[in-house]
């Protein structure tokens, strides 16, 4: 139930934040929301991992907390059927340790269920416009405040917001204030906006879970090992040193002005306890995940993942919103998939080249940043010609 009290403490700590900061108003409320939805699923994947279950339990129930303090009881119910099904799964995979893959791909599968079901009440609720609903509400509630003209101007003058040309004299004093007709142009552009962009989280929520509950939650079991591994350590290393002292006074007193402490280097205690640890296992769930440098796609899965290119071409040459949506969905599930693919090709790389665990965690951010469909190219050309060697050979002619 508590795997590490320090962890624990300070992991609920951070999960009840939001229950603290985000309940003052509506508008503060939302963006509380919007933090739980987006750093909810990682967070409660670290405290039950580094801190156990018992700090699992308490931050669900602080993420529950929120909205039902800020936007009442409907709320923290849509907030509950986003968060509780996944945890459930997340918990049970902590108690059994199945496979690392087939745990990340459970809790994915059952994201996604969750997060749609989510989608399609909002959809309900708002009469089957809610995009455009969300839009309007986070509009009226930004330009309501004191700043809301300000807050337009600055959208016009970054390019957020664009007009027409026929529009744009009716909008006229830009920088001197807005007058009633500009205002309201101004906050149409606005609504359109942001209704186009929520549009897209169906697949947003595609490429978030890929990302998450693969990258995000190998990373977590990651440094959670290292950590279990730097404690056993320091214990090893403090009993290496006592040891070593001992032997340098004896040494020193039969006349040995010579001896030295030698002590092991965390390099070389990785290497011995990479065998031990199969006889005797760290007080860690790991789920039994290989190096990330070795990640791959089966070749059966990769043929299926062919199919989803098709939405590259749907969300762009789609003629209705149902075609764009499922294009999107498509698309970012391809997408997705190789380029985390792509980013363990460039870890492997990178890796035999020789550089540090540091370097390459900057140089690949860098990339990620500059280059993104980089990584999507390298991982398609790894998945074709296995350029890492880690796939079985295929049989040929007929062996």
């Amino acid at each position: 139930m508590i795997r590490s009290l320090k962890a624990a403490i300070w992991l609920t700590v951070l999960m009840a934040l939001p229950a603290l900061l985000f309940t003052s108003s509506v508008l503060s409320g939302l963006s509380g929301m919007w933090v739980i939805i987006l750093f909810g699923p990682p967070m409660l994947m670290a405290a039950g991992l580094w801190g156990g279950l018992l700090p699992l339990v308490m931050g669900l129930l602080a993420y529950l907390a929120q909205p039902l303090l800020s936007l009442g009881y409907q709320a923290a119910l849509l907030m509950g059927l986003y968060l509780v099904p996944f945890t459930v799964v997340f918990a049970l995979s902590v108690v059994r340790q199945p496979p690392f893959f087939k745990a990340a791909g459970l809790m994915c599968g059952v994201y996604l269920l969750s997060a749609f079901s989510c989608l399609l009440i909002l959809q309900r609720i708002s009469g089957g416009s809610m995009y455009l609903t969300l839009a309007r509400r986070v509009v009226s509630l930004m330009t309501r405040s004191g700043y809301g003209d300000q807050l337009l101007i600055s959208f016009y003058q970054n390019g957020l917001i664009t007009l027409d040309s026929s529009l744009l004299l009716q909008a006229q004093g830009l920088l001197g204030g807005l007058s009633a007709l500009g205002r309201q142009e101004l906050t149409n552009s606005l609504v359109s906006t942001l209704a186009d962009a929520f549009s897209q989280a169906p697949s947003m929520a595609v490429s978030y879970s890929i990302w998450c509950f693969f990258g995000g939650f190998g990373l977590i079991v990651y440094l959670g090992k290292r950590f279990q591994q730097k404690k056993r350590y320091g214990a090893i290393r403090q009993k290496q040193l006592m040891d070593a002292v001992t032997r340098q006074r004896e040494a020193v007193r039969q006349g040995d002005t010579s001896a030295r402490l030698e002590l092991e280097s965390y390099e070389n205690f990785l290497q011995r306890m990479a065998q031990q640890e199969k006889d005797q296992p760290l007080d860690y769930p790991d789920f039994q995940m290989p190096s990330f440098s070795t990640w791959y796609l089966p070749r059966g899965w990769g043929l299926l993942l062919a199919v989803p290119a098709i939405g590259l071409m749907m969300r762009t040459l789609g003629t209705s919103v149902a075609e764009r949506t499922v294009g999107g969905m498509l698309a970012a599930l391809f997408l997705s998939v190789y380029e985390l693919q792509g980013v363990a090709v460039m870890d492997f790389v990178q890796k035999k080249s020789g550089r540090s665990l540091g370097g390459r965690c900057v140089f690949t951010a860098i990339l990620l940043l500059l280059a993104q469909f980089l990584f999507v190219i390298m991982g398609l050309i790894d998945q074709v010609m296995n350029i890492r060697h880690l796939r079985p050979a295929e049989p040929q002619n007929g062996d």
